[in-house]
């Protein structure tokens, strides 16, 4: 094309290259000139999206790129607050104070279509979700099916509604369907003795000593342990949960990574004291619209718009929220290329035109337990961050009032019940 004439334009941002999985590489931006040694490079450095405070930001960000890139944005725009970082004290509270920040935004007069929350990854929204639902709060979600709407998410709500109401005919032959050996005549064969027995699970005890009895049984011991429901909820929907793990991993390819929503459901459970209330708060779905009528600039309907940084990327909204910025989320431990995930975080950050929070709870979950997390070196890296961002200690009881706390150091001492004590299966 450009052989002759030497007349070829190409128009990119390096800072923005955050698509290397599909093919794309940064290289194509940053190595031109060097294959076209004559290259006149035009820095497009004016923004007239975002305040000086919020580019300020996204300065800082650049300059820790290992491939230094030459540009600076500035705007003529008013400036606003500082960015904030908020640090929770875990991440159901992180979850909760999105809310209620959200709510009085709202109250303020921002409508929520042009407000965001941005996270890495599609399941980081899972705890988020939830508490949107207990609180009314409608939202479209980009990047990913809604937590509640998953499969597996499913599933277990239908083993632990048979707790609240025996005789729920979908649930049972949800929860059945998930035993290997039962197809649609089996199920259909127990339900109908439930039925007759006005919702007995004295029926599940009959399977003893056939082939299904190795997941009928301590299935049947379960809900005979809480069919009173006086227990402790989190006690019951961890149990509930260890059970259904083997189902997961009988059902469904990926398993592994639906087992890690399963946490986000007991973490939800914590501060129940009723598993009736906590499962009408988990079924609570704010809004009836789903994804396939929605588009972000839908403006007939006044959603709060949740989304995958990927899935935001050429949007822009007044108020941004980044979620859970700790080491091990974002950037994500499971991409090796720490580069890319500084562009995504420069993408995340600029998203927003006048407000922007980025949120860390001090503790996380995973399946060993409660640990200490590490603010994301993509904020801790910057020098002077007193001068870029805000740090608010969100609560009294933050068990890490150091952002820059070591990562990955486990709770001690503590009556996790998040700890799989209970193995039904024998393996």
């Amino acid at each position: 094309l450009a052989s002759e004439h030497s007349n070829l334009m190409v128009v990119g941002d390096d800072a923005q290259c955050i698509y290397t999985f599909r093919g794309a590489s940064v290289r194509g931006i940053l190595d031109f000139p060097k294959i076209f040694p004559n290259t006149k490079t035009i820095f497009l450095e004016k923004n007239y999206r975002s305040t000086p405070s919020i580019l300020n930001l996204a300065n800082e960000v650049l300059k820790n790129f290992s491939e230094k890139y030459d540009k600076y944005l500035f705007t003529d725009n008013e400036n606003g607050p500082l960015p904030q970082v908020l640090q929770f004290e875990d991440e159901l509270e992180e979850a909760e104070g999105i809310s209620k920040i959200l709510l009085q935004k709202r109250e303020e007069g921002i409508p929520f279509q042009k407000m965001c929350v941005l996270f890495r990854a599609g399941w980081n929204s899972n705890q988020l979700e939830l508490v949107l639902a207990k609180r009314n709060i409608p939202f479209v979600k980009f990047g990913g099916k809604k937590f509640i709407e998953t499969a597996h998410i499913k599933d277990l709500l239908s083993l632990l509604k048979l707790l609240v109401n025996p005789l729920d005919s979908v649930s049972w032959i949800r929860t059945l369907k998930l035993i290997p050996g039962i197809g649609n005549a089996k199920a259909n064969s127990i339900l109908d003795k439930i039925r007759k027995s006005s919702g007995s699970f004295e029926v599940l005890s009959e399977e003893n000593g056939t082939t299904i009895d190795k997941y009928i049984s301590p299935l049947y011991h379960l809900y005979q342990k809480y069919k009173e429901t006086h227990s402790e909820v989190k006690k019951m929907v961890s149990e509930f949960i260890d059970y259904y793990r083997v189902l997961l991993e009988k059902n469904y390819d990926d398993s592994k990574r639906r087992s890690e929503d399963l946490d986000a459901v007991l973490g939800f459970s914590l501060k129940y004291n009723s598993l009736s209330d906590f499962l009408s708060d988990l079924t609570m779905d704010p809004t009836s619209l789903s994804l396939d009528k929605m588009k972000p600039d839908d403006t007939d309907s006044d959603l709060l718009n949740l989304s995958t940084v990927h899935s935001a990327k050429g949007l822009e909204f007044d108020l941004v929220f980044v979620l859970n910025t700790t080491e091990g989320i974002f950037p994500s431990s499971k991409n090796t290329n720490i580069e890319e995930e500084r562009r995504l975080f420069y993408v995340a950050i600029t998203r927003a035109r006048k407000e922007l929070y980025l949120t860390r709870p001090s503790l996380a979950q995973s399946r060993s337990g409660p640990y200490y997390t590490k603010l994301s070196r993509f904020l801790s890296e910057i020098q002077f961050p007193e001068k870029i961002y805000e740090l608010k200690l969100m609560s009294g009881k933050s068990v890490s009032k150091n952002p820059f706390a070591n990562q990955g150091s486990f709770v001690k001492n503590t009556n996790d019940s998040f700890s799989r004590i209970q193995d039904y299966f024998g393996n």
